[in-house]
C-alpha cells in the first residue's frame, strides 16, 4: 500500500526531481508558432531514434515527427514530418487513441474502435507506414512489446483486461481479470485500464482507470506484484437488479489513472491520476494530477507530488510532459549527464 501523502523517493529514480526544476527544457505549442507546432490535442507523445519526438494529435489525426535540437520554432517546424491524416485508408486515422515505440524500430498507432496501424522507418531515416489491421475489440489503451503488440479494453471474445497479440494481428493471449463477474457491463468499465510496456524486461506495466492500483505482468500473463494506493476517491459501480450497472461519483470528486510510463534501464516507473471534479469539467481546467514514483521490480514507491504537469515519455534522454489548457503544449526535458547516468 502506497499512502497518499508525499514520501521518500526511491533513490533509483531520484533524478524525477529535475521533472519540477529542469533547466534547458524545448517547448512545443504556442499558438503563434507555425502550424506544424499547433496541437488540437495530445493522444501520445514519445521519444523516437535519433533524438526525435514522436506526437499523436487526436484531433488533427496525424502523427508528427520532430527532430529535438537547437533553434528557433521556425526550424523545428520546418523540419517536421507528418504523416497519417484524417481517413478510412491504410496509415490514416479517424479516432487515435495511444502511441507506442517499441525498441526493434516499430511504431504503433491505435485507434479506439480497434484499428491499429504499425510504422518503422526507412533507410532514409524517414517514417513510412508498414500495415494496417483491426482488431475484435475497442482499445483503451495499446503498446508495443517487442515483436508483440498488447491493447487494453474490452474483447469480443476473450476476458480479461490485458491482451496479447502477434504484429500482424493475431490474437495470443488475454489476462488480467481485475473484478469476477459476467456482467459485460460492468467487465467494461472496471477493466478500462491505461499500459505501458516495459520492453527492457519484457513485462506489462497495467493501471485500471478507477481503482487506485498498478499492476506488473510478464507476457504471459503472470502477475507479478499488485500495488494499491491510499487515500484515493473511486468511482462507485453497482450492479441493479436487472442486470444493469449503476455509476457514482463522491461529490467532491473521484480520482482517475491519468497516465503511466516507465524506464527499466533508469529504474523508475510513473503513474498519475487526476483529481476530476464537476467544477472543473464545467471550467475545462486542467485537473489536479498526483504523481506516483514506483520501483518496477517491487511496485514500492511513493507520492511524488502535485505539482507535476502530465507525463508522456521518460527514458534514458529525459521526459516529456504535456498541459491541456490553455492550449495544448509539450514540454521535453532532457536529463543532465549526472542524473541520466544514475
Amino acid at each position: 500500500m502506497i499512502e497518499s501523502s508525499a514520501g521518500a523517493v526511491p533513490p533509483a529514480a531520484a533524478f524525477v526531481v529535475e521533472l519540477r526544476e529542469g533547466d534547458n527544457t524545448i517547448s512545443i505549442g504556442v499558438l503563434d508558432e507555425p502550424s506544424p507546432l499547433q496541437f488540437g490535442s495530445v493522444a501520445g507523445a514519445e521519444f523516437g531514434p535519433g533524438g526525435t519526438l514522436l506526437v499523436l494529435d487526436g484531433q488533427a489525426s496525424d502523427l508528427r515527427v520532430f527532430a529535438l535540437g537547437a533553434g528557433p520554432p521556425e526550424a523545428i517546424a520546418a523540419g517536421v514530418q507528418i504523416v497519417g491524416g484524417a481517413g478510412t485508408g491504410p496509415g490514416e486515422f479517424q479516432r487515435p487513441t495511444a502511441l507506442s515505440v517499441g525498441r526493434a524500430g516499430l511504431l504503433g498507432v491505435f485507434e479506439s474502435t480497434g484499428r491499429v496501424h504499425l510504422f518503422g522507418w526507412n533507410e532514409e531515416g524517414a517514417l513510412e507506414h508498414r500495415t494496417t489491421f483491426q482488431l475484435r475489440m475497442d482499445v483503451e489503451d495499446g503498446c508495443v512489446l517487442g515483436d508483440h503488440l498488447v491493447t487494453t479494453g474490452l474483447h469480443s471474445e476473450h476476458s480479461g483486461a490485458v491482451h496479447l497479440f502477434s504484429t500482424s494481428g493475431e490474437w495470443v493471449r488475454s489476462f488480467g481479470r481485475f473484478y469476477d463477474t459476467d456482467n459485460p457491463w460492468v467487465s467494461e468499465t472496471i477493466h478500462r485500464s491505461l499500459v505501458t510496456c516495459l520492453e527492457g524486461s519484457n513485462e506489462i506495466l497495467v493501471a485500471p482507470l478507477f481503482l487506485p492500483e498498478a499492476r506488473k505482468y510478464d507476457a504471459l500473463g503472470n502477475l507479478l506484484w499488485w500495488t494499491e494506493f491510499d487515500g484515493l476517491r473511486p468511482v462507485y459501480l453497482a450492479e441493479t437488479v436487472d442486470g444493469m450497472v449503476g455509476v457514482g461519483t463522491p461529490e467532491d470528486g473521484y480520482h482517475g489513472t491519468i497516465g503511466v510510463t516507465g524506464d527499466v534501464g533508469r529504474g523508475v516507473a510513473i503513474l498519475q491520476v487526476g483529481l476530476v471534479t464537476r467544477e472543473r469539467r464545467e471550467r475545462g481546467s486542467d485537473q489536479e494530477i498526483s504523481t506516483y514514483v514506483l520501483a518496477p521490480d517491487t511496485g514500492e514507491g511513493a507520492l511524488l507530488g502535485r505539482d507535476i504537469r502530465r507525463i508522456r515519455d521518460i527514458d534514458a534522454a529525459g521526459a516529456v510532459l504535456s498541459s491541456g489548457l490553455p492550449f495544448p503544449t509539450l514540454r521535453v526535458i532532457p536529463w543532465p549527464s549526472d542524473v541520466s547516468q544514475r
